[in-house]
């Protein structure tokens, strides 16, 4: 492991952030700016009169899961994609407020696994999961289904439900 006093590190600082300027700068003249700030880790929710565009809306993985969200992670990531892609709610999916995926402009996948049948915001229909399929209201809804079709989040369901996902990507 390799660390400067903080003589060398005060030196440094102001080099690094030319360097930064100038390479945003070029990103930004180039139209990757976006890109740039992404590998650098910068939340786009700070960058001025920026909405996110419908390719970079995420993914949210919500109900009780076998596999953790690492493993889930690494899944995705074989696939193509990145973890800011995802959000999950794997721990406790019956105290999600579901309405705030009513007309989202986070997200435009839900990969949806087990969760109690009565949630807040459900409405008239049978489940939380059918109100999200029926309304046009709700992102996308993709059911992660073990191979006797039972909602279950596990690897090959969440790898099976991304292979979907990526073929609804290219329609």
């Amino acid at each position: 492991m390799f660390q400067l006093g903080f003589e060398e590190y005060s030196q440094l600082i102001p080099k690094v952030q030319e360097h930064i300027k100038l390479t945003m700068t070029k990103a930004n003249r180039e139209g990757n700016l976006i890109e740039f700030l992404r590998m650098i880790s910068f939340p786009l929710i700070e960058v001025p009169n920026f909405e996110m565009k419908e390719e970079e809306k995420k993914i949210l993985v919500i109900g009780y899961s076998i596999a953790s969200k690492r493993d889930l992670l690494n899944v995705a990531c074989n696939r193509g994609f990145l973890d800011e892609d995802f959000d999950f709610e794997l721990s406790e999916p019956d105290k999600y407020d579901y309405s705030k995926l009513r007309n989202s402009k986070k997200y435009k996948y839900v990969l949806v696994g087990p969760i109690a049948h009565n949630q807040k915001g459900k409405g008239k229909s049978n489940s939380m999961i059918s109100e999200m399929e029926e309304s046009e209201e709700y992102p996308t809804v993709i059911r992660l289904l073990d191979k006797k079709n039972v909602l279950k989040i596990s690897i090959s369901s969440f790898e099976k439900a991304l292979f979907e996902l990526q073929n609804f990507r290219r329609d």
